[in-house]
């Protein structure tokens, strides 16, 4: 059994060959450029429950894409139809049209992309997106603390904020509460 991918572009082709070789991706088996027809060794789709429970080992493969090939993947999919599928457990990255070739200085810079890429891109296919967690596993796997993105820190101040307007309506009706007493 194989399965079959229409519609790929020159890039996809060469990147998929890229990350085959790197075990990142399924075996090409056959392709026909004329048609845009790709086949690859059969895989098994993953479930949204095992796309959110696997997500730190779908980070390590997009790690390794970003260290072994200097290749960024930037599409997760759709829920029910992820770019990541899986052969005997073993988990492979697919569909490499949106990716892109990128340059990285050091280790934390090569973990600085990745992190960017999942939470910009990736986690949004996830239920449970928890960036903190995220930066939690790279720091305890790595011991490197890659630097907030502006989209957190917003989510992260406004979260404060509600919070401290709850408090703040809170102590008013107590203040209310204990006059009235």
């Amino acid at each position: 059994m194989f399965s079959i991918v229409k519609d790929f572009g020159e890039s996809d082709l060469e990147f998929h060959k890229k990350a085959s070789l790197a075990g990142i991706s399924p075996k090409v088996v056959n392709f026909d450029k004329e048609s845009k027809t790709m086949v690859l060794e059969k895989l098994e789709e993953l479930t949204t429950q095992e796309f959110n429970e696997r997500k730190f080992e779908i980070f390590e493969l997009l790690l390794l894409a970003v260290r072994i090939l200097s290749l960024n993947h930037l599409d997760p999919g759709t829920q029910g139809r992820f770019n990541v599928m899986k052969k005997d457990e073993r988990l492979y990255l697919i569909d490499w049209t949106d990716s892109e070739r990128v340059t990285y200085k050091d280790e934390k810079h090569s973990l600085q992309i990745c992190v960017n890429n999942f939470i910009d891109n990736w986690s949004r296919a996830f239920i449970a997106n928890s960036p903190s967690k995220l930066r939690e596993y790279v720091y305890e796997k790595y011991h490197i603390t890659v630097d907030e993105l502006n989209v957190e820190r917003r989510l992260r101040i406004k979260e404060e904020q509600r919070k401290l307007i709850k408090k703040r309506a809170e102590d008013i009706i107590n203040k209310k509460g204990n006059k009235q007493k």
